[in-house]
C-alpha cells in the first residue's frame, strides 16, 4: 500500500513539474515607433497550448502562440481594453519585432505602430 501510495505522489510530482516546463516567461525592454521612452513587457508562453499571455496588463491580454525553428510569433487581438498587435521574438537573439495596430502583420500597414525591442528568458514565477 505504501508503495502504492509513493508511486501515485511521484507521478503527481513528475506531471505538475512537465506543466511548468510547458511554459516560460520572457521579459522584453520594448520601444515604439511614435515613443523614445522604453518600456518592460512580460509574457507567459505555453508551448503546449500554444498561448501567449501578456501578464503585464490587467486583465491579462490572451493571445495565439507560432513556434518556428528561429522565432516566436505572438498575436494578440483586439479587446475593449488593448489594441490587436503582434511581435516577432528571434530566439536566438533575442530581438523583438512587432507592430501595434490591426492585421495584415509584417506588411508595412499604414497607421500600424512599429514596436522593437530585445527580450530575454526569466525565470516563471511571480514576485509576490
Amino acid at each position: 500500500m505504501k508503495q502504492l501510495f509513493n508511486i501515485i505522489l511521484a507521478s503527481f510530482i513528475l506531471n505538475a513539474s512537465a506543466a511548468v516546463a510547458a511554459e516560460i516567461q520572457i521579459s522584453c525592454n520594448v520601444r515604439t515607433s511614435v515613443s523614445s521612452s522604453e518600456h518592460q513587457t512580460n509574457y507567459i508562453l505555453n508551448l503546449e497550448k500554444l498561448s501567449v499571455s501578456d501578464v503585464t496588463t490587467e486583465p491579462t491580454h490572451k493571445g495565439e502562440l507560432q513556434i518556428s525553428d528561429n522565432f516566436y510569433r505572438l498575436y494578440f487581438s483586439e479587446t475593449t481594453a488593448r489594441y490587436a498587435h503582434f511581435a516577432k521574438i528571434n530566439r536566438y537573439t533575442g530581438k523583438l519585432n512587432g507592430e501595434l495596430g490591426s492585421p495584415p502583420y509584417e506588411k508595412f500597414k499604414a497607421g500600424n505602430i512599429d514596436r522593437e525591442g530585445l527580450c530575454k528568458k526569466v525565470e516563471n514565477k511571480k514576485l509576490f
